[in-house]
């Protein structure tokens, strides 16, 4: 239930930022053709089925009116069906940044980077629920410390190879592929390399708690918090280091160009843009 908040108030979020958000429904209506609406639908579809499985399996006494049989079927339908709906949205997630339009999302490491952030956050996130829930139990979490250090190392590995291909396919490219990648390695240098050594540090460190097979609260939840700062500054590079090709040498965060054109156009009317208009 409370993975269901989550995603309630990251959808709500979501259908604010649209031009007519009380139009959201209209996001349905181009499933053959367009990224966007199977996105949307695979989301909903996810979402709702979360919602099943949890009344289903979190509140059972509302179905007992149901033979033990068929309650047993639908929760082990609705959970398997979530577990296929989960990295299908990932996927159709991805599939809107694959646009020639924009060379630096163009590549498979969107992909990878959103299935390694589903296995290392989604395993950071289990912990921090499931271990305090163990520790008030007096149940030992050594076990379920040493999967989740598994889970998380395979997600950070898939991310770091996505990223070490992402740059030679940038640093091999032309135009605005390449101009991105020069400037992440210099005006956003100390970023970028802050990051990628966070993302080192933690492979090594998750593979010594694998190989020793021992690793403690405190160790896990250390890595966990580096996990969580390179995952924030990989996103945020994610989004403003891409140059459209419509706008060569533009930027989309502290955009000059964007914003003339905005005022130009009359885009800056409308406050979702985030472009003041100028009054002198």
């Amino acid at each position: 239930f409370g993975l269901i908040a989550m995603e309630t108030f990251a959808l709500v979020i979501s259908t604010l930022h649209l031009g007519k958000p009380h139009r959201f429904y209209r996001a349905f209506n181009n499933l053959k053709h367009s990224p966007v609406s199977r996105e949307v639908a695979a989301v909903a579809i996810f979402y709702n089925l979360v919602g099943a499985y949890a009344v289903l399996t979190g509140l059972p006494q509302l179905f007992g009116w149901l033979p033990v049989d068929v309650l047993l079927f639908l929760q082990q339908a609705t959970g398997w069906l979530t577990v296929i709906a989960g990295p299908a949205s990932l996927y159709f997630m991805h599939a809107i940044y694959r646009i020639e339009a924009r060379p630096y999302w163009n590549h498979w490491q969107v992909l990878s980077s959103f299935f390694g952030s589903m296995f290392t956050l989604g395993a950071i996130l289990a912990g921090l629920i499931i271990i305090p829930m163990m520790s008030l139990s007096n149940m030992d979490a050594g076990e379920l410390l040493f999967w989740l250090v598994i889970v998380m190392g395979a997600g950070i590995i898939i991310e770091s190879a996505g990223l070490y291909q992402h740059a030679r396919y940038l640093t091999a490219g032309s135009g605005e592929a390449q101009a991105a990648h020069i400037e992440q390695k210099t005006s956003f240098g100390k970023t970028y390399w802050l990051r990628n050594a966070v993302l080192l540090i933690s492979i090594l460190t998750l593979s010594l708690f694998v190989l020793t097979g021992s690793v403690s609260i405190w160790a896990w939840t250390t890595i966990a918090l580096l996990i969580v700062v390179a995952s924030i500054v990989g996103r945020a590079m994610f989004y403003v280091m891409v140059i459209p090709t419509t706008m060569p040498g533009a930027f989309f965060w502290k955009n000059p160009a964007f914003e003339d054109h905005a005022r130009e156009t009359g885009l800056a009317d409308m406050k979702q843009f985030g472009v003041q208009v100028e009054t002198h």
